[in-house]
């Protein structure tokens, strides 16, 4: 278990990262943009680091900024969240080679000409849940059906929007 995790985004994921941490009797670490100095999950953790200007070009999409405050503030690990850098192998990577732990699928699984999240899914590398789905078409793998959590990936799908199914 790691005393203490860097929590590498924002908002309402951060703060349930937070909450969880808290639970677990592990120290939190938020990350913050000026924008987001009082945001309830830069207020609610046990430390938290400003890394830049508000556009998250500037801060949130920065993954030497957050190395750097995970190493600073003493973190071991950290955790990406959703969106943002979770799903980017390059940032999983260099999370590993600075010494840390990236909470998350390793960079190997996200890595993929198709996207991340497409070969993780049809490798068998991470358990999704089954229901709604996001429509087929004949360049997505039948397996990619009926499971949740799967946004089209470009390349992968049609470029037109498709429209959530229920069953």
């Amino acid at each position: 278990m790691f005393n203490k995790v860097l929590i590498a985004n924002r908002g309402e994921i951060a703060l349930r990262i937070v909450r969880a941490c808290r639970e677990l009797g592990v120290g939190s670490v938020a990350v913050y943009s000026d924008a987001d100095a009082s945001a309830p999950h830069a207020r609610e953790a046990d430390e938290a680091v400003n890394i830049g200007a508000a556009p998250s070009r500037e801060s949130y999409l920065r993954a030497d900024k957050l190395i750097d405050a995970a190493k600073r503030t003493g973190a071991q690990a950290i955790h990406p969240g959703y969106g943002f850098l979770s799903e980017r192998e390059h940032f999983a990577r260099a999370v590993v080679d600075a010494g840390l732990v990236f909470i998350g699928p390793p960079a190997s699984a996200i890595a993929g000409a198709v996207g991340g999240s497409a070969v993780a899914v049809a490798t068998g590398m991470v358990p999704l849940a089954q229901g709604t789905d996001f429509g087929c078409s004949i360049r997505m793998p039948a397996s990619f059906c009926g499971i949740v959590g799967i946004r089209p990936t470009p390349g992968l799908t049609p470029n037109w929007p498709m429209p959530a199914r229920s069953r």
